[in-house]
């Protein structure tokens, strides 16, 4: 009996978010449809091939794009060891994430048959191709919290238009910073540099914003296609420094009067949470269960919302909007109904994911600031071994420093990391160091088993500020009461 095909979640639909609906309409252009490629196998496999790609060029060309079942022999002996070395690497990888019905490397050859080709061809499509796209997808997620001041940050890949005349235009990767628009197109063979320039004017692309991603250009496309269209031409090796420069110049980088107000705005809006949030944890969990389904709308309603309760809400919710957390609000007057659009960016999603907390701590220095702490810093990064643990806190005050960790969750995964810093930091006698975890709410079981297996504190927030008060004011170590 044969085993059931293996199902393969390419993509992710997303809904156009308020940077893409303004472009849109003022551009008179009509949304289709568009994705988010969030499977992180094929991710892995996308960036290996973009490793080895000497290789997979023969690979994918005389072995994937042939009839859908056949079994493939792949002889080494008219390959280069280079050749071999990548097939090979590919190969295994696909094998071991179960792509392949059969699969056997020998001295002589490879022999192998995909699974599940008929009826999606979802493996043909992303080996003949689709891999460069999630491959670029990727590379802009990761910049994507680089772009902290950036108003709006907004990526969608294979995003489908429609102009005015109903003909559809599908755009591999766009991307919105600021209002600037930028977009690129993946090619792994052959192209027409006229279709893309014709292609990046359908959609308004300004001159030097439109991006080639190739796999075959040589340095004479990349020099003609520049220097013809304005379009910036790069390989997968010079990809990501291609549009880390370019989006650069659409993130002007705020004020310092500009940082530290929103940084004590967001702290502001993280201590209202925090101090109401027995009556707001629905509607903050029902704007995170939007995120965590790549939606962008939402809504939140419950017939025993009291009308205090109500007011609650609707006033964290204009604060979520003044910080472009939210990018639209509204409420049923008549019911306590409240209609909502997020803001895809990862600054935002991770301030409604758990941030806020880390947020309302933060708040504490409104009170316990520079003027009675010797240093007060944030997110402050620690190499561990070849990895690095960002600290939210820490604090000097007098000869006692003091290193903090906020969880909202993950608690045990936290206080790993801050064992690491702990055992790794030098001591001198002069100085005493203390590693405080900071927690929303812990069950008791897991507290004692944290508190029993590495050599830190854990306090609630109130234990928290009221040891630091006690220090500051009253000159006492740090105590904070098990």
């Amino acid at each position: 009996m044969r085993k059931p095909a293996k199902t393969i979640t390419v993509a992710t639909a997303l809904k156009p978010g308020y940077a893409l609906q303004k472009y849109l309409k003022q551009h008179d252009l009509n949304f289709v449809e568009a994705s988010a490629f969030r499977n992180s196998e094929l991710a892995r496999i996308a960036d290996t091939i973009a490793n080895h790609l000497e290789g997979f060029d023969q690979f994918a060309t005389q072995h994937v794009r042939g009839k859908p079942g056949k079994l493939y022999s792949i002889r080494k002996s008219g390959l280069s060891q280079e050749e071999t070395n990548d097939i090979e690497v590919i190969a295994n990888i696909l094998d071991i994430l179960d792509f392949f019905s059969r699969y056997q490397n020998t001295a002589d050859e490879i022999i192998l048959r995909f699974k599940n080709i008929n009826p999606s061809n979802a493996i043909r499509r992303f080996l003949a191709g689709q891999w460069l796209e999630i491959f670029a997808y990727n590379r802009i997620a990761e910049l994507a919290g680089k772009f902290k001041n950036a108003a709006d940050f907004e990526f969608y890949a294979n995003l489908i238009l429609q102009d005015r005349n109903g003909h559809a235009h599908e755009f591999d990767a766009v991307v919105f910073i600021n209002g600037d628009l930028f977009c690129i197109e993946c090619k792994t063979g052959k192209f027409s540099q006229t279709e893309i320039h014709k292609h990046f004017e359908i959609l308004g692309v300004e001159a030097g914003n439109g991006i080639l991603l190739g796999t075959k250009l040589s340095e004479a496309n990349i020099n003609s296609v520049q220097d013809r269209y304005q379009i910036t031409a790069c390989d997968t090796s010079g990809f990501c420094g291609t549009i880390k420069e370019l989006f650069a110049d659409a993130d002007p980088k705020l004020s310092q009067n500009q940082q530290t107000e929103h940084r004590n705005t967001l702290d502001s809006l993280g201590h209202m949470i925090d101090k109401d949030i027995d009556k707001v944890a629905d509607f903050i969990s029902s704007v995170a269960g939007v995120y965590a389904k790549g939606n962008l709308q939402g809504s939140y309603g419950k017939n025993d919302t009291t009308p205090q309760n109500s007011k609650i809400i609707e006033n964290i919710a204009k604060k979520l909007k003044e910080t472009r957390i939210l990018t639209e609000f509204s409420k049923n007057k008549r019911k306590h109904e409240f209609a909502y659009a997020v803001n895809p960016d990862p600054a935002a999603v991770s301030f409604i994911g758990g941030d806020w907390y880390k947020h309302a701590v933060f708040f504490i220095f409104s009170k316990y600031g520079h003027i009675v702490c010797d240093e007060v810093r944030r997110n402050v990064p620690m190499a561990i071994g070849k990895n690095t643990v960002t600290i939210d806190l820490v604090i000097r005050i007098r000869n006692c420093a003091i290193y903090v960790k906020v969880a909202y969750s993950d608690y045990e995964d936290k206080a790993k990391e801050l064992a690491a810093v702990s055992a790794r930091l030098p001591r001198d006698i002069r100085v005493r160091m203390s590693f405080v975890l900071v927690c929303r709410q812990i069950p008791d079981a897991l507290k004692k088993q944290i508190a029993s297996s590495y050599p830190i504190v854990l306090a609630s927030k109130t234990q928290f500020e009221n040891a630091l008060a006690d220090m500051i004011e009253n000159g006492a170590n740090l105590n904070i009461p098990c």
